[in-house]
């Protein structure tokens, strides 16, 4: 995790060879305080979770335009654009849509 430029980017540089079998972390911790927790797989990050009490943003790196989260916000945003996010508490992403 990376973050630089007022926004967090997850998996920024992973070794191709890392790419199709998987990478994680658990609860790194942001500039701002928040918890976060990411797996990248098959391209593209396919779990992610940010626990705290903030506006974050975030560059798409989810593998679609369409991100819902577990509080019910639903995000369009270009892939590898920059989105915010604010957050009560845990946030979990539960769907990803092209």
């Amino acid at each position: 995790m990376q973050e630089h430029q007022g926004y967090i980017h997850l998996f920024p540089a992973i070794p191709e060879a890392w790419q199709e079998r998987g990478v994680s972390f658990r609860d790194l911790r942001s500039y701002g305080g928040a918890l976060i927790c990411a797996k990248f797989a098959q391209g593209c990050v396919r779990e992610f979770s940010i626990e705290g009490t903030q506006t974050v943003r975030i560059r798409n790196v989810f593998g679609g335009t369409r991100l819902t989260f577990s509080n019910g916000e639903k995000v369009t945003c270009p892939i590898g654009e920059i989105f915010s996010l604010t957050v009560h508490r845990k946030l979990e992403l539960i769907d990803v849509q092209a």
